[in-house]
């Protein structure tokens, strides 16, 4: 299993993208397909995270898709 699909089959991320889809669905006014609504979540997760906007435990989370060799807090960030 890539580090892509270990992000997506996370229960966490996939409750978050279950959120962005039903938000965007009733604002919209137009059903999100669960893969337009997955690809928005990875969008704001990746904002955010670049913004610094992540605490480092949620980093030390998020690092664990990362190749081995860039597993530090600061790299994280970067990414």
């Amino acid at each position: 299993m890539t580090r892509h699909e270990e992000l997506k089959a996370d229960p966490a991320f996939r409750q978050a993208v279950q959120a962005v889809r039903g938000a965007a669905s009733v604002l919209s006014g137009v059903q999100m397909s669960y893969d337009e609504a997955e690809l928005l979540a990875m969008f704001a997760l990746v904002t955010f995270a670049n913004g610094g906007g992540l605490t480092d435990p949620s980093l030390r989370c998020l690092a664990r898709f990362l190749p081995e060799t860039e597993r530090t807090a600061e790299n994280a960030r970067r990414h």
